[in-house]
């Protein structure tokens, strides 16, 4: 999971606006405070009272002014975002297919043929541009599909509820309403590893295996505090105006997708999904802890690199017992780590995903068990 936070307005990124909002709050708080003291120093002299009536009249100027550039900011500021979002809509169309799935599309990105049928699923923030690197690759060998969540990516807002029932459901009615044959090798990176669980467990003749990518685990709490969720609604508020965009704070990632992932995280349906989700993960935990194992299914946990520099030992140890854990949830399973890479294992070693995609594919063609 890439964890929240990261999207999170940088304390360093607000400064021009906060040295805006003082000085707009301290210029009219000064000249009002300025002409109280005026009027309470008891000394009524024409002089006093002609000073105190020029702070007024400077405070009321002051105020219409600031008023006036508001109004005149904002107004640019919806020009500004419209343009970039109407640029957006011509430069970066889904690359894949959009699929109704009962009132609203989910975009569905697939190459390659043959079987069984991978399906990729990205991290918490993540889409179909966090696969980038393994779905050509993965496509050498068979076919390949990796779709948006609701609201993710190019995909329209789910109406379904953000926990493993909700999200399974929406993935199963996509590959139906697609023409996407079953089996599928389902492959899951951080969060996305709890869904694709939830789907085996829930479709299991849909299910020929399962690749759990460095994935979250039911016991994994993560809360939303209250610090965060003003940044996001500050930052979805602010969104029309072209703030988050001017500003930096939504897209992020490789220099080479940083201008496409501007244009899928800057749009108010991404933000407001990645708020209802982060809300929803007590939710979405409580359903998780409740998915049973998967039997004999072939199961291939990649965890990242426990000693790579910079790991925090203590955390690497809790985050390793509970990939060891997952393994657990088949009898017919093997672990592997991705040398030399953190939680981003598809931006970092995609070599790793591929590789264990064509270890369970030779296995499931030859009708081999991995134990």
């Amino acid at each position: 999971m890439l964890f929240p936070g990261e999207f999170a307005i940088a304390s360093g990124a607000l400064h021009p606006i906060r040295w805006t909002l003082f000085l707009a709050v301290v210029l009219p708080v000064g000249l009002l405070l300025l002409a109280a003291f005026l009027r309470a120093t008891g000394n009524q002299s024409e002089e006093n009272i002609a000073i105190s009536r020029s702070v007024l009249r400077g405070l009321r100027w002051l105020i219409a002014a600031e008023v006036s550039a508001l109004l005149v900011l904002t107004c640019v500021g919806m020009i500004y975002e419209a343009c970039c979002r109407a640029r957006d809509r011509a430069e970066f169309p889904p690359p894949g297919r959009m699929i109704d799935v009962g009132g609203y599309r989910l975009h569905l990105q697939c190459a390659g043929e043959g079987g069984p049928t991978v399906v990729l699923d990205a991290g918490l923030v993540g889409s179909t541009l966090d696969w980038r690197a393994v779905l050509p690759e993965a496509a050498r060998l068979t076919r390949v599909c990796a779709y948006d969540r609701g609201g993710y990516g190019w995909s329209d807002r789910s109406t379904r509820p953000r926990t493993p029932d909700g999200i399974t459901a929406d993935l199963h009615e996509l590959l139906e309403k697609a023409g996407e044959r079953p089996p599928y090798i389902l492959v899951g990176h951080s969060l996305g590893g709890l869904n694709m669980w939830a789907f085996a467990n829930r479709y299991p003749a849909q299910a020929a295996g399962l690749v759990l990518v460095d994935s979250a685990h039911p016991e994994y709490s993560i809360s939303f505090p209250w610090p965060e969720r003003v940044q996001f609604l500050f930052l979805r508020w602010t969104l029309p105006f072209g703030l988050p965009r001017w500003r930096g704070w939504c897209g992020d990632g490789a220099s080479e997708i940083r201008t496409v992932k501007t244009a899928v995280t800057c749009r108010p349906v991404y933000q407001q999904s990645y708020y209802e989700q982060w809300d929803a993960i007590p939710a979405y935990m409580e359903v998780a802890h409740r998915v049973g194992t998967v039997g004999k299914l072939p199961v291939i946990v990649i965890t990242r690199d426990p000693k790579r520099p910079g790991a925090d030992a203590e955390r690497e140890a809790q985050w390793s017992q509970w990939q060891r854990e997952l393994g657990k949830i088949s009898s017919n399973s093997r672990t592997l780590t991705a040398e030399g890479s953190g939680h981003d294992i598809p931006g970092q070693r995609p070599d790793v995903i591929v590789e264990a995609i064509r270890a369970m594919l030779a296995e499931l063609r030859a009708g081999r068990e991995f134990n």
